[in-house]
């Protein structure tokens, strides 16, 4: 059956509008259920009718509406192309009554705010933007601080996404949120786990910050997504690791954690980036003349059984440490 769907749309707005609290519930419900089904203006034209439902009903937090209002959203944003309709609920004020919703909520309705936020970040990179510049990032680390099992991973994912935004980078600092950065890049899917890892390596340019993530355990966890990361991931994880390396004091400690075998896979790997962030990584390893015999030894290797691309890169490897006296005997 093809409803009618400019009929439906004006009775969903009656029923909005001037119904009861029961009608209004049902035409929600069922605006959630048609939602992957009606071509893409009709749930567009629904966002504003949704947004100021829910604003207007967000003091109230017995109301049945609140969650049902936030999981309809949560069904529009994942319809239409290029994120397209989660950049109109953001832009609508949705994902604002959202996040003062979210900590007066109970239990329940948490989880679903939390979902359709998971949902609207992943979507759409402006509305991280809105999310750290209305208070969220403050919400998503106090509420991590109390340890919630049940939606802890919406919340790690949330804040691993929020991490791409500079502003948020800063305040997770302040915050004393780093620590869960640093979980979001040992669980979670993988995007995740590499928006975590590339926020960690750009706030560990600081020395400072560097030495809080590695007394948080960092190194352990880039040396997990570079044993288990897919190509893009083990390259994002790979750089961090040389952020870290860029002192000069943790350099025995990423080598005893093994990361040496690690980056001559990296050298042997596909992609050219990774190959070029091993090189810089294996020279930084070099200062330590037992970790340059080892680098040399798996240098070698690969220059014996590689293909021509990781040939090179291992050649080009053996020519920056020419430059080291002690790495000259050991060639």
């Amino acid at each position: 059956m093809n409803p009618n769907w400019e009929e439906s749309l004006n009775h969903f707005e009656r029923m909005i509008d001037s119904g009861t609290e029961s009608m209004r519930i049902k035409a929600v419900i069922k605006l959630s259920k048609l939602s992957n089904q009606a071509p893409e203006y009709i749930p567009s034209q629904t966002i504003p009718i949704l947004s100021n439902l829910i604003a207007d009903d967000s003091s109230n937090n017995s109301s049945p509406l609140q969650g049902l209002v936030v999981h309809c959203l949560k069904c529009i944003a994942r319809q239409g192309d290029d994120g397209r309709l989660a950049t109109e609920i953001g832009q609508s004020g949705a994902l604002c009554s959202i996040l003062r919703l979210l900590p007066q909520s109970n239990a329940s309705v948490q989880k679903i705010c939390l979902k359709c936020i998971w949902c609207l970040v992943n979507l759409c990179n402006e509305n991280r933007l809105i999310v750290a510049m209305n208070g969220g990032l403050e919400i998503i680390v106090n509420m991590l601080s109390s340890s919630m099992d049940g939606v802890r991973r919406y919340l790690l994912e949330i804040l691993s996404a929020l991490s791409l935004v500079r502003v948020v980078r800063r305040g997770l600092v302040s915050l004393g949120g780093l620590r869960f950065l640093v979980e979001a890049a040992r669980v979670g899917n993988m995007l995740s786990r590499e928006r975590a890892c590339q926020a960690i390596g750009l706030l560990g340019i600081t020395r400072r910050v560097r030495r809080m993530l590695v007394d948080l355990g960092v190194i352990d966890v880039l040396m997990e997504l570079l044993r288990v990361g897919d190509g893009a991931l083990k390259v994002v994880a790979g750089n961090t690791l040389g952020v870290i390396l860029a002192n000069i004091d943790y350099i025995d400690l990423v080598a005893q954690s093994g990361a040496i075998p690690l980056f001559a896979e990296l050298i042997q790997g596909s992609e050219s980036v990774g190959q070029e962030i091993a090189e810089d990584a294996f020279c930084l390893l070099a200062v330590g003349e037992a970790n340059a015999v080892v680098i040399a030894e798996h240098l070698v290797r690969i220059l014996r059984e590689g293909n021509a691309e990781s040939k090179a890169a291992a050649a080009n490897v053996f020519w920056d440490l020419s430059g080291y006296k002690h790495t000259v005997p050991v060639i």
